[in-house]
């Protein structure tokens, strides 16, 4: 197994931080192997997060938030010498309804992040999406009944919408950001901060396409666009 320092790094951050939140994966956590060719990288691994809150702003007054499963399915390349590159990355996430009592799960939206380190003209080169394609069930044999697609899928239309570099860590930190309660998610940034934390940069760290060569390539980790008031009291 490959270990590339910035994933190990972060994943004892997010298993301490979700320790009392059931995840399932399907080889591990961030499973590094051998790539294309000798001098890659390359990691394939499905994150499963059942009973996820809909979102992060939820009442105390509600008895039982609603709640959603997400599937996560991260491909992505780097390269071994250091310090370490992120040559590819394609991360989707797929957001399920499920009614546990009759095991029907009805995809509610599938978002993908893309990065390549050989843009093509007109293709930011960090992205997101939304897609048709849900990542499925596959690994963790839950027995699920898929509904027919939603209208939302099928009518879905793939415009991209330029990004933050949305790595595997990032599209998390995003997921916590978005559905755990704001203190959660709160000490998993401060953790961050404190630590210096980031991911391996892209082939590509600086805004060239802006024209901005000298650009702080920390801007574009997505954590560092998230901002927590100081406290007033």
């Amino acid at each position: 197994m490959i270990r590339i320092p910035e994933y190990h790094i972060f994943g004892d951050i997010w298993e301490r931080h979700l320790k009392p939140r059931s995840v399932r994966y399907s080889d591990g956590i961030f499973p590094m192997n051998a790539g294309r060719g000798a001098h890659e990288a390359k990691l394939d691994a499905i994150i499963y997060l059942p009973e996820w809150p809909v979102s992060s702003r939820r009442t105390d007054s509600r008895p039982k938030p609603r709640e959603i499963d997400i599937l996560v399915h991260a491909r992505e390349r780097f390269t071994l010498s250091t310090p370490h590159r992120i040559l590819e990355s394609k991360i989707k996430v797929t957001y399920w309804r499920v009614d546990a009592s009759r095991k029907i799960a009805e995809p509610l939206s599938t978002v993908h992040y893309d990065y390549d380190y050989e843009p093509r003209p007109g293709h930011p080169v960090y992205h997101s999406q939304c897609s048709n394609d849900p990542v499925s069930d596959g690994p963790f044999s839950l027995s699920w009944q898929y509904a027919p697609e939603p209208r939302i899928q099928i009518s879905c239309f793939p415009f991209r919408v330029p990004t933050p570099h949305m790595c595997l860590c990032s599209v998390l930190i995003g997921l916590v950001a978005d559905h755990l309660p704001s203190e959660q998610f709160k000490s998993l940034w401060e953790t961050i901060k404190s630590k210096g934390w980031a991911p391996p940069l892209a082939k590509h760290c600086e805004l060239w396409s802006l024209g901005c060569a000298n650009t702080d390539a920390r801007i574009l980790h997505n954590w560092q666009w998230y901002f927590w008031p100081e406290s007033t009291s």
